[in-house]
């Protein structure tokens, strides 16, 4: 799932606004992120997302986009 998640967000920022993204991670750890230079994605496993709590850590911040 989170290859998948990564083949499809780079393929997106490549054709939509000419970005190419640099990955840092490897899939089986269950956390990569993706560099687009002004924009870090990342793309967690739903137990590394349990565990870190990001969402938690930026409670303040504004959202400008959830996908689930």
């Amino acid at each position: 799932m989170i290859r998948s998640l990564e083949r499809t967000a780079i393929e997106t920022m490549s054709s939509q606004y000419g970005l190419k993204g640099r990955v840092e991670g490897n899939p089986s750890n269950g956390w990569i992120a993706i560099d687009f230079n002004d924009i870090v994605m990342h793309i967690f496993s739903p137990a590394q997302r349990g565990y870190y709590k990001l969402e938690q850590l930026w409670a303040d911040s504004k959202i400008l986009l959830r996908v689930k």
